[in-house]
């Protein structure tokens, strides 16, 4: 299992997947998450997927549910 993939970006309320966009490792203070389900119970509020790791993420399940 990958730790910390997902990034929380708090300036903007988005979260990225690491390694998906060029945005995910900007900015300071990003929060670190190991999952979707984990970011939204520990920051307590609904967040906004990056549309560009969000398009990556299902283009990759689509992938895999392909094969």
């Amino acid at each position: 299992m990958l730790n910390n993939l997902y990034l929380y970006n708090g300036g903007t309320g988005k979260l990225h997947i690491a390694g998906c966009c060029q945005y995910a490792g900007r900015g300071g203070g990003l929060q670190k998450f190991n999952s979707e389900e984990e970011a939204l119970s520990t920051l307590g509020h609904p967040f906004i997927m990056c549309k560009i790791c969000q398009k990556k993420r299902d283009k990759l399940i689509k992938e895999q549910t392909i094969i």
